[in-house]
């Protein structure tokens, strides 16, 4: 599930999946919905960039304050 426009998410999974981080099936039932599932490759590069947006967050949260952090 998503909070953002469905072009936008559309074209985030074409890249992942040209890049082959990401493989997608079609709800056999509805074609509306499909799966997504991460390729070995894909969990790879997660596993690298969770904690890049985890310091990444913190450091943004450090430099805001607890006032402007809470209120963001």
């Amino acid at each position: 599930h998503s909070a953002m426009h469905k072009t936008k998410v559309s074209r985030a999974v074409a890249e992942l999946e040209k890049r082959r981080w990401l493989t997608r099936q079609a709800d056999q039932k509805d074609r509306r919905i499909e799966m997504l599932e991460l390729t070995g490759a894909g969990s790879t590069v997660y596993r690298e960039m969770v904690p890049l947006a985890v310091a990444f967050q913190e450091n943004l949260m450090r430099r805001l304050g607890d006032a402007s952090g809470k209120a963001l």
